[in-house]
This record gives C-alpha cells, sequence and structure tokens, in this order.
C-alpha cells in the first residue's frame, strides 16, 4: 500500500460537547524535516491554524473559528496510457481525423565539463510520449505510449485552499472545494452550528468507452476522456442521519452510483475499525477519538488469523494455534502473535503467486477475496503436478514462517523511521541525528494507526504513516490539538529538529490554539 489515510468527523448527538468532533492523520511517507510546518496565521478577515506545506500560502488541513476541514486520498483512477502510431520518422501521430503532426520538442542538458546531452520530447493530444515499448505496426510505423492524466490541465489549488482557509460555513466550503481540481480527494467538514458533512473533489474523467484498467488505441475513440464529472455529480452527504462520517481510502460511493471512480479502492478495514470504535463509545471526547487514532487493532488479522492458526495446527503446532485463535489481532510492539501472523502472510503472498508473477509484488486484495472465498485458482503451485488449495498453501507458508517468527515480539521485527535526504550517509547521520528512529513499532498496514511496510521477510521497515495529526471539537476549536511527526524546525542542530518526535511516537498531541496572546506582525 502506498497510499493511506483516515478522516472522520461525528455529529454532536454522539459527544460530550454536544457539537462536531473532527479527526485527521494524512500517512505519507515519513521524513525528516517534516513535510508539514504547524501555523497559526492571523490577519483582518483571515483566522485559520493547522498544517501548511512551507513555501505555499495557506493552510492545508486544519480550522478556522468556523469550521474544520480534513483530507483523505479519494484513490480515483485518472491516469491512462495511450497507444499512439506515428510515422516512421515520428513526425506525424494518426488521430481519428487522420494524420496530424506531433508536437516535438528538442532540448539537451548542459553538463559541466562535458557535452552537451541532447534529448526529444514528444506529445500528442492525449499528453506526453512517456515510453518507447508498444510495438511496432505496419509500414514502419512507430508505437508509443502516451500519458492522459488530469495533473497536465491547469487548476488553481492555491485560490481554492485559500478560500477553504476563509469559508464560514457549508455553502462556502463546497463553493471552495469546488476549485480543487488534482489530486482526487475526501473532504471531511464539521461547524461550530453543529453540521457534518462529507463531498469529494477533483476531476473524474468520464470515458467514451471502458475503464482506463487497460491502453486504449490514440486513433479511435475508444478510452477517448469526453469530460469531466461536474462536481455536483461527485459523491456528497450532509448530517447523516447515522451521525457520524468516516473516510479511508474506502470505497466511498454504493453499488448504485452511475460512475466510475476506480477499482482501486482501498480494503476497508481501517473504516470498519473507525466505525466500530466510534459505535461502542456514547458521548465522545476528543481524548476518546485521540485514542481511536492510535488503534492497532488489525480487523484483517482478526478475521484471517483462523486460517493461520489452522495451518499452525497442521505444520505440528497446536501451541501456537491456539495462541492466534485467543488473539484479539492487537498488533503491540510487544505481541509475539502478529510477528507469526505476519510472516506467515507475506510467505504465504509469495508462495501464492511466485510461481506466475515472479518478481512482482503480490496483490494482497486479490489473495484475501481467495482466502475469503477458501479456495481459488491462485492457490495452485502450477509448477507442480497436483492441485495446492489454500489450506496446503498455508501449511507450507507457517512452516516456512515458524522459524523465523516464533518466540520473536512484533516490536523487533517492525521498525518506524522518518529519514532525512542525507540521512543515508552514516557518518553524517551518526553525527548530526539527522535520521529520526528507527524505533519499535506497533500497528501494521491495516490498523488506524497505520504502519505499512513492503518487505516479504524481516525485518519489517515502516516508512509511511500519519505525518499529521489532529482532533478539533467545535465547542472549543480554539483548542483544537495536532502533532506532526518530528519539529518545526529543519535545522538538526536545533531543538525544534525532533522535539514533537517523542509526542507523536506515543500518540499525543498538542493545542495549537486560533487565538494567540503573541503574535508574530510582519510590516511591509
Amino acid at each position: 500500500m502506498s497510499r493511506a489515510s483516515n478522516s472522520w468527523v461525528i455529529g454532536g448527538a454522539r459527544t460530550a460537547s454536544g457539537k462536531p468532533i473532527l479527526a485527521n492523520d494524512p500517512h505519507l511517507e515519513l521524513r525528516a524535516p517534516s513535510l508539514w510546518y504547524l501555523a497559526v496565521i492571523q490577519s483582518p478577515g483571515f483566522n485559520v491554524a493547522g498544517a501548511t506545506i512551507p513555501g505555499m500560502p495557506g493552510v492545508i488541513l486544519g480550522h478556522n473559528r468556523r469550521i474544520a476541514w480534513g483530507w483523505t486520498n479519494a484513490s480515483v483512477d485518472d491516469v491512462d496510457y495511450v497507444i499512439e502510431r506515428f510515422s516512421a520518422d515520428t513526425s506525424r501521430v494518426l488521430t481519428t481525423a487522420g494524420w496530424r503532426p506531433a508536437e516535438v520538442l528538442r532540448d539537451s542538458i548542459r553538463v559541466k565539463g562535458g557535452p552537451a546531452v541532447p534529448f526529444t520530447l514528444r506529445r500528442t493530444a492525449h499528453g506526453p510520449i512517456v515510453a518507447a515499448d508498444a510495438g511496432t505496426g505496419d509500414s514502419g510505423e512507430v508505437r508509443l505510449l502516451a500519458l492522459r492524466w488530469n495533473a497536465h490541465d491547469p487548476s488553481d489549488e492555491l485560490s481554492a485552499t485559500l478560500a477553504l482557509d476563509q469559508a464560514g460555513d457549508w455553502t462556502a466550503f463546497l463553493a471552495a472545494a469546488r476549485q480543487l481540481k488534482a489530486p482526487e480527494q475526501n473532504l471531511i467538514y464539521a461547524d461550530v452550528d453543529g453540521n457534518i458533512g462529507y463531498t469529494m473533489t477533483g476531476s473524474v474523467p468520464v470515458r467514451h468507452s471502458g475503464n482506463g484498467l487497460l491502453p486504449t488505441p490514440g486513433w479511435t475513440d475508444e478510452g477517448r476522456w469526453e469530460r469531466y464529472l461536474d462536481f455536483d455529480e461527485l459523491p456528497r452527504v450532509f448530517n447523516p442521519a447515522e451521525g457520524f462520517i468516516v473516510t479511508a481510502n474506502n470505497r466511498v460511493a454504493g453499488p448504485g452510483y452511475p460512475r466510475f471512480i476506480t477499482a482501486d479502492w482501498d480494503l476497508g478495514y481501517r473504516a470498519t475499525r473507525i466505525r466500530e470504535l466510534i459505535e461502542a463509545r456514547e458521548r465522545i471526547t476528543p481524548e476518546d477519538v485521540r485514542r481511536m487514532q492510535m488503534d492497532t487493532v488489525d480487523v484483517f488479522a482478526r478475521w484471517a488469523k483462523d486460517i493461520a492458526a489452522r495451518a499452525a495446527d497442521s505444520a505440528g503446532h497446536p501451541d501456537i494455534a491456539a495462541s492466534l485463535r485467543a488473539w484479539d489481532g492487537t498488533m503491540g510492539a510487544d505481541r509475539t502473535e502478529p510477528t507469526i501472523f505476519y510472516v506467515w502472510y507475506r510467505a504465504l503472498q509469495r508462495l501464492t503467486f511466485e510461481d506466475e508473477l515472479a518478481g512482482t509484488y503480490a496483490p494482497g486484495g486479490v489473495l484475501q477475496a481467495g482466502m475469503r472465498a477458501g479456495q481459488g485458482p491462485w492457490f495452485d503451485d502450477v509448477r507442480t503436478p497436483a492441485p495446492e488449495g489454500l489450506d496446503a498453501m498455508a501449511t507450507r507458508a507457517m512452516r516456512e514462517a515458524l522459524p523465523v517468527a516464533a518466540n520473536r515480539r512484533w516490536g523487533a521485527v517492525h521498525q518506524s523511521v522518518s529519514r532525512h535526504t542525507l540521512g543515508s550517509a552514516k557518518p553524517l547521520d551518526l553525527a548530526l541525528r539527522l535520521n529520526l528512529g528507527p524505533r519499535p513499532r506497533a500497528g501494521s498496514l491495516y490498523t488506524v494507526d497505520v504502519a505499512d511496510f513492503g518487505a516479504f521477510a524481516p525485518p519489517f521497515l515502516n516508512t509511511h504513516a500519519a505525518s499529521f495529526r489532529q482532533v478539533v471539537d467545535m465547542a472549543l476549536p480554539n483548542d483544537a490539538a495536532m502533532i506532526i511527526t518530528g519539529g518545526q524546525s529543519g535545522n538538526p542542530l536545533s531543538r525544534h529538529y525532533r522535539d514533537q518526535v517523542g509526542a507523536w511516537w506515543s500518540g499525543k498531541l498538542a493545542r495549537v490554539p486560533g487565538v494567540r496572546a503573541e503574535v508574530l506582525t510582519l510590516t511591509p
């Protein structure tokens, strides 16, 4: 999983204050210094607090005196590859209207002490040429791949962000969100009047045919982008009857929604867990929500542990099978069950797919669908004469996993680090403490407190997690709390380079008020 985020908003009927509580923790690559810079910005008619990106005006995620908002990635399928037919000299490209001149730019890169390196850029109506491996056609034609991406279209996210910062109600919030084009986001909303809401934003393509999952021929209408969905056609809800809204990169449109958004929704385990936590409580407080952000129950592991336990029994380890069955799926750094489970699951992924997809990362969704069905064509090693099935594959994976995983605590094999660009130079890292971590880490790729890892065997290094956390109770928006991964300074010699990392690790939040007694006044 290369992207993830959580956001949810709870209506006042479920909170202790009687006003909405909003939470957001966008999951990005961990880095030092942090991507975000916390700020309170005040001027006549402008009072906003939250996470900014250094060098850009305005608050990206946060709150003002009237509203609060948060983002998660909407996972829209907004990139297509188009096969283009070029003439042999690549000066012309075939379109639905016949052969037309291609846009060609020739330039060079100057190199100190050496000759300039020439390069050629080609572009069609579908976008820039990004690959030259689409084969050759008749009469010496050359076939190249163009990239159609909505981010190539002009947009003005800066004005949208500033409008969002100044919005005071749902109508103004939607007017600002309408301007956000790329990347597409799920925006949640809360206000001091007690309203909560959600809208998707961005440019969602409407195709002439198909869904863009495979390259389409550019000289036909197949796959042509006819338009983008209008903002009012995107999924949206305001003050839903159940009293809360959750987005965690999961499917946000039901089967009755008439338009294609993506085939790559997140599997939804985090969203399921957040709903469980909200529904299990009454009179929810900001402290309750902060604890929810740090929850480490893995809903997928909680379900799939029974398959792992059967595999442990079959492998001759009833004690481990009993431990897995009794486990509640908590990915605690001090627990041994998470180590056994994920070393086993990674081995099962590899064994399931390596015979047909050698060297390719195993698709988790396909595997988990087969696990739920208890069967599937993937659970067969095509290199052997007899079909294996899920249980046989799971037992093989458990026999591989136990010598590596048995009696090892999760925090010993699963650690997090925020890397500095120069942190790979060990002398510099030792001298300046550029990297933050590694440190033992709870959580997994499916917990609310996300701690993703990509390796197929230990050590599992987590470099993707909550880059920013915020909790805002609209009863007291000026008491909103938030945290970033490291510190406010980019200077490793400054005490502010890493002074938030301890709080981030432990799940604490710092009050960042919307009104401060001391204000830095900028005078021209």
